[in-house]
């Protein structure tokens, strides 16, 4: 009844409540490994990571092999900046599903984040091929082109994620960093003003007009 009510909490949109119960049902059954990863997921839409984090723990305690439990705890601990203790979670997912672009992508930005370059890219590469994946991997092999301050190639990566999938503004974002770095500002202004009209909160690009 517990379960059954923290679902319908859930889809009416009352995601406290939806705690609330799964609270109860955790307590009631501590064994159930998909009720910790339930509690973890309403967490993340709460922004409570450190919470979502310690449930994903749990349910991997009860079930190790899991890949969508190591999957969500990667997750997690990317978001709290913590990229070397993601990856081997990230890992054993992709041991578990090779032919999921999505853990090959994760591991790859989880790379990226912890500045392994060269795994990085190998791992793009195969996300380069896969239409799920394919504007984040451009996007991710522009900013390690910008990182070498390669900037032609990374203007290529940019243009090409932003041709793919144009409803993103980070690959815009970075290309203006691009455009800045070749003294460019016109055209980083023009490309910055697009973003900030559409996204007017977005960080990073009213951090690049900060820079501009």
């Amino acid at each position: 009844l517990l379960s059954q009510l923290a679902k319908l909490a859930y889809r009416s949109g009352d995601l406290t409540g939806a705690l609330g119960y799964l609270a109860h049902v955790r307590d009631l059954e501590p064994g159930n490994a998909s009720t910790h990863f339930l509690f973890g997921l309403v967490c993340i839409e709460l922004k409570l990571p450190p919470e979502a984090a310690e449930s994903f723990r749990s349910a991997l305690r009860l079930d190790p092999k899991n890949p969508y439990y190591h999957y969500a705890l990667g997750s997690v601990l990317l978001q709290q900046n913590d990229p070397d203790a993601a990856i081997p979670h990230f890992q054993q997912f992709q041991t578990a599903r090779p032919d999921d672009p999505r853990g090959r992508f994760a591991l790859a930005v989880a790379f990226f984040d912890a500045h392994r370059a060269d795994d990085a890219r190998r791992e793009l590469q195969f996300c380069l091929g896969r239409p799920e994946t394919k504007a984040g991997a451009l996007l991710y092999l522009g900013r390690l082109a910008l990182q070498d301050d390669n900037l032609l190639e990374a203007e290529r990566f940019l243009q090409q994620s932003s041709a793919v999938n144009a409803s993103s503004p980070d690959a815009a974002v970075e290309l203006s960093l691009v455009q800045i770095r070749r003294a460019e500002y016109d055209l980083a202004a023009k490309t910055l003003a697009r973003v900030l009209r559409d996204a007017p909160d977005n960080y990073r690009a009213n951090l690049n007009l900060l820079l501009l």
